[in-house]
């Protein structure tokens, strides 16, 4: 099963997400799909608006393909999350360690203005 659609343009890569939900036993298989593609192509924007629940064990997926990203020097912006996984995410305060944006166009416009991922605030 491929987790997620892919599209590449002058701004960058484009994953967007196909699934409704990740769970621990999709997220291994998404994320893993999202490495293999980092190999090759930077700066990525991964649209999780189809998402509509998330998993203890997908976020630490989640976390753990961002601490890999970030060895990698990737550039990389999760967009599209609902406000109630946003609301999630910044509870566990994911959101200083990760970058979000409501959607794909602002997730490319910060990463073309913040070079250094510092900035990890979600736009809203």
């Amino acid at each position: 099963m491929r987790y997620w659609l892919e599209h590449e343009d002058d701004r960058g890569y484009l994953l967007q997400l196909q699934i409704k939900q990740l769970t621990a036993a999709s997220a291994p298989q998404a994320f893993a799909e999202v490495r293999q593609r980092m190999r090759v192509v930077h700066p990525l924007v991964m649209d999780m608006r189809q998402l509509d629940f998330i998993d203890s064990s997908a976020i630490g997926e989640l976390v753990l393909l961002a601490r890999q990203l970030k060895t990698q020097a990737a550039a990389f912006v999760i967009s599209g999350l609902s406000p109630p996984l946003m609301g999630l995410i910044e509870m566990m305060r994911l959101n200083q360690v990760m970058d979000f944006s409501p959607d794909v166009d602002r997730a490319f416009a910060k990463m073309a203005t913040d070079t250094s991922g510092a900035d990890s605030r979600h736009d809203r």
